[in-house]
């Protein structure tokens, strides 16, 4: 009964906030989204081991492990091997304080304050056990992310957040954008879902060195949350936050929950190639005649009008901070820059052209890629997409090697609907020769409960269209890897 009603609580929560968790990939993705955060464009630069945030679950009876105790997000502190950690208990209690970690070999060492734990690496994850002061040995589990973010630009223009993630616990796809008000730390919020009204909100943001601290004024919503307070600490250089946030409702405090943020500095994904690049099969500047868009446009406006058409002229590209952001492939999420998603598609250069779009529903997940110079990003669910007429996946691929996930499942055995891990899997593996991904039920929360849950991973290699399967035995997600691969 006791634990029945705990479930019920952690529900409650979700649903009161008024937002969505977005499960998180070994290479942890804040989607972006929340994943709204979600996953990250490709950088340059790449992590060391001990990478910039840990994804942590510590449970104290492993005999009945249904779900973590302790939930916890590690970030680290620049380039150091100290980590500032946050812990939420499934009782609501909350703990942070620093930590070391230590790895030699594939062996990892943590000190906690009064605390101690020991582990391995396996893939991009870690298991292992910890003793604290007055206690038995308990076992813990992380997955362990590279989030670097798109580099520090204060608070720049737009946060897109995952919003109470309570672990464990299945996504109910909520989606929000926070705005900056000219260049004052004042932010607007609209959070979308689809059979649900949309919310909004107002948010005042402070960040003094990594510590991130937000205030949040909710207008009136059926959820009845009046007002929250966040913490947390940026992530990487600084392109992304995680932390806890608690609310004020008329039914009571809610929370501590966990919340993720991806920050945009006013521009999006990887530009798009520079002028004098062969054209792509779009259309010719001014050809065709389409509606004039600028590259921070996109087609949300029409969302829900599924199956409908419109023609766009995309001018000649503006400087990257003008250039919204792109999230999938071929189906294309629909908060993304409609210019660079038809860059990335082949059908135009950054000269320009006119292309066609069509509305398509919201989709479960989106895989970003690199095709013709632009990256594009991962996410979760979201309400809205479209593609370019012509047909998803008949553009020019010439740049496609190594691993090009198709879709990841967590409980294929138990009748979930396929795919429904795809981006975890996509950001952590895409574009490697070899994956070994940890399936970690910490990370990717319980799609089936009461049923012994298997991993079903499947993959192309590059340009090959033969899709490759890999199937995790169940109880997967408490330890076991799935390994991809496109070695010869």
């Amino acid at each position: 009964m006791r634990r029945l009603s705990m479930i019920c609580i952690l529900l409650a929560v979700m649903f009161l906030f008024g937002f969505r968790p977005d499960s998180s990939p070994s290479k942890y993705t804040l989607h972006d989204s929340a994943q709204a955060a979600t996953t990250p464009t490709t950088v340059a630069q790449e992590c060391d081991s001990l990478g910039t945030i840990w994804v942590v679950g510590e449970v104290v009876d492993y005999a009945s492990p249904t779900s973590w105790a302790w939930n916890g997000r590690w970030v680290r502190r620049g380039s150091s091997n100290i980590f500032d950690a946050i812990w939420i208990h499934r009782s609501g209690q909350k703990v942070v304080t620093p930590v070391t970690i230590t790895i030699q070999g594939n062996q990892v060492y943590i000190d906690r304050p009064n605390c101690q734990y020991t582990g391995t690496l396996v893939g991009s994850g870690v298991n292992g056990t910890y003793r604290c002061a007055g206690a038995g040995v308990n076992y813990w589990s992380a997955n362990i992310g590279c989030e670097l973010g798109e580099g520090a630009c204060g608070l720049g223009t737009e946060w897109r957040v995952n919003d109470a993630i309570v672990p464990g616990v299945t996504n109910p796809g909520w989606v929000s954008v926070w705005t900056r008000q000219g260049t004052s730390n004042v932010f607007k919020s609209k959070a979308v879902r689809q059979g649900e009204p949309d919310t909004y909100a107002t948010h005042a943001i402070t960040i003094e060195g990594n510590k991130v601290y937000v205030e949040r004024k909710d207008e009136p919503n059926k959820f009845l949350v009046t007002d929250c307070v966040y913490e947390g600490f940026l992530i990487g250089k600084g392109g992304a936050a995680t932390g806890t946030a608690t609310c004020n409702s008329g039914v009571g405090k809610l929370g501590p929950v966990f919340w993720d943020a991806r920050i945009l500095c006013g521009g999006g994904n990887q530009g798009p190639p520079p002028p004098g690049q062969p054209p792509g099969r779009g259309q010719p500047p001014g050809g065709g005649g389409g509606t004039p868009i600028d590259w921070n446009t996109n087609p949300a406006v029409h969302r829900g009008e599924n199956g409908k058409r419109f023609t766009y002229s995309c001018p000649s590209a503006p400087n990257a901070s003008e250039i919204r952001g792109v999230y999938g492939t071929d189906v294309y999420l629909d908060d993304s820059g409609i210019c660079l998603a038809a860059v990335h598609a082949g059908l135009i250069t950054s000269a320009g052209g006119t292309v066609t779009v069509e509305i398509r529903p919201g989709q479960a997940s989106y895989v970003g890629s690199t095709l013709n110079g632009v990256t594009t990003s991962t996410s979760g669910q979201y309400p809205g997409s479209f593609i370019f007429v012509g047909g998803a996946g008949q553009y020019q691929r010439t740049n496609l090697t190594g691993i090009q996930v198709v879709s990841g499942t967590y409980g294929a055995n138990c009748r979930v609907a396929e795919g429904n891990m795809t981006s975890q899997l996509a950001s952590a593996c895409n574009g490697k020769m070899r994956c070994d991904y940890a399936v970690n039920v910490t990370v990717l929360g319980d799609p089936a409960h009461n049923c012994s849950k298997n991993y079903v991973a499947k993959w192309r290699c590059g340009n090959d269209p033969r899709v490759n399967t890999a199937t995790v035995e169940p109880e997967a997600g408490y330890g076991r890897t799935a390994s991809l691969s496109c070695e010869r």
